[in-house]
């Protein structure tokens, strides 16, 4: 939970995303602006040359004057659906920037589970190396008895310099990992905190007790599964911005429709004043100290644009079919995704017990090889082979917690929110409905 709260706070990725939401509110600040009056204040100064109407009085040689014009826009359906289609659009970019989030709190928890299985395998390397070492002096301590010969030595030196090099190769991943983790949350290379173990529990808002039963019975796990699709499908954010885009095609489509018969209507006001006059033709027949103010009404409606019209409804039409088929394939990718991280679950959670099995059935098996070594009844190949067979199997025991726990943030990426960032009460109200449901579908 820490980890994923620290890369929703700290990612510089997101952050970035949040900039272009912010810049995305000054777009429907600047279709607004189209709806709303405009003032100018404009003042010129005018020199002329001795011309017949100068020296008639007509216009003054030289003059000063000012006005102000007021503009207020009554009716236009473009500024109108621009407007409207900014908003949809802003309803885009928020869900956007969830979708954002979602991947990388997937990402950062992701990030994590690597960190943890790597440093788990380094372990298991680290034990295996030393296993070997043991091994190869028992075969040096056998070759001095005369019990053995110099070739197991060799065998074991060739493996122990294998085992160094798997050592070496998990501490590169794990180093690896925990650069990977850094950088998702915003700290320096190098750096490394102090992690938790992760708790098998903490991803879910049902016990273990309660997913133990789903498993088991495959009439339950498919009602759970429709519960999680529905879920998905209500809440996913690649589906929201769809909808807004449509939202806003539609809005669009409208617009360009009503452009055949629907004028935009304006009304404008102007007030102007002479401030000064000089030289020849100045005096009150130039107007001097004349005030002057107009206002007007203005319809306008184009009548032929070549073509234009017809052009953007078209276009606009075939774009929003295009969009519409997307949301519907859209709607079947999610689906997907929620059914095989459902699948992937389901054999990623019974891969846990049966990894702990065979750990537990080829340690023993090890040592009982290993007894059989120590008193020269089998040969070094059989040791190698238990030995390896070991390595492996706890390897993969390691793995499968962190691969599951993997699985099912990939899950609830899927599914479009993250259970075990939500608070008690949505967590028990979530796990309630669900219960609800599944005892409703029996």
């Amino acid at each position: 939970v820490e980890i994923a709260r620290l890369a929703l706070q700290q990612n510089q990725d997101l952050q970035a995303e949040g900039y272009g939401v912010e810049a995305g509110l000054r777009e429907i600040a600047t279709a607004r602006s189209n709806l709303l009056p405009s003032l100018d204040l404009s003042a010129a100064h005018t020199q002329r040359k001795e011309s017949p109407s100068v020296a008639a009085g007509l216009f003054a040689q030289r003059s000063t004057d000012a006005s102000i014009d007021v503009t207020q826009l009554i009716y236009s359906d473009a500024a109108v659906a621009n407007l409207a289609i900014q908003k949809e659009l802003q309803r885009t970019r928020l869900a956007s920037f969830e979708e954002f989030q979602l991947d990388v709190v997937l990402a950062a928890t992701t990030s994590y589970f690597n960190v943890l299985n790597a440093r788990s395998q380094l372990a298991v390397q680290d034990n295996n190396l030393n296993i070997t070492r043991a091994n190869l002096e028992l075969a040096e301590d056998r070759v001095r008895l005369g019990t053995s010969t110099p070739a197991d030595v060799y065998r074991w030196q060739a493996e122990a310099a294998r085992a160094q090099i798997r050592v070496m190769n998990a501490r590169a991943a794990l180093n690896q990992a925990w650069d990977t983790l850094n950088r998702i949350l915003h700290r320096p290379q190098g750096t490394r905190v102090a992690l938790q173990e992760s708790s098998f529990g903490e991803a879910f808002v049902m016990s273990r007790e309660d997913i133990e039963q789903l498993v088991a019975s495959p009439a339950d796990y498919a009602v759970f599964s429709r519960f999680n699709i529905d879920r998905a499908l209500a809440q996913a954010p690649e589906l929201q911005q769809l909808d807004a885009r449509i939202a806003a095609k539609r809005r669009e489509l409208t617009s360009y429709r009503r452009a055949y018969w629907l004028p935009d209507f304006s009304i404008g006001g102007r007030y102007s004043s002479n401030l000064n006059q000089s030289g020849v033709g100045a005096g009150p027949q130039a107007g001097n100290g004349l005030d002057d103010w107009s206002i007007g009404v203005q319809a306008t409606l184009p009548l032929f644009s070549g073509g234009l019209k017809k052009a953007n409804v078209s276009r606009a039409d075939y774009e929003l079919r295009q969009l519409e088929a997307l949301h519907r394939s859209t709607r079947e990718r999610v689906e997907e995704a929620v059914r095989l991280q459902l699948y992937a679950a389901q054999a990623a959670y019974v891969q846990i017990d049966l990894s702990a099995i065979a750990a537990e059935a080829s340690r023993k098996n090890y040592e009982l090889v290993s007894d059989a070594y120590a008193r020269g009844t089998v040969t070094v190949i059989e040791l190698l082979d238990a030995q390896d067979t070991s390595l492996a199997a706890s390897a993969s025991a390691a793995e499968s917690l962190y691969g599951f726990l993997i699985t099912i943030m990939s899950l609830q990426r899927a599914v479009g929110s993250f259970d075990y960032l939500l608070s008690e009460d949505e967590r028990e109200a979530l796990a309630d409905k669900f219960r609800g449901t599944l005892t409703g579908a029996r």
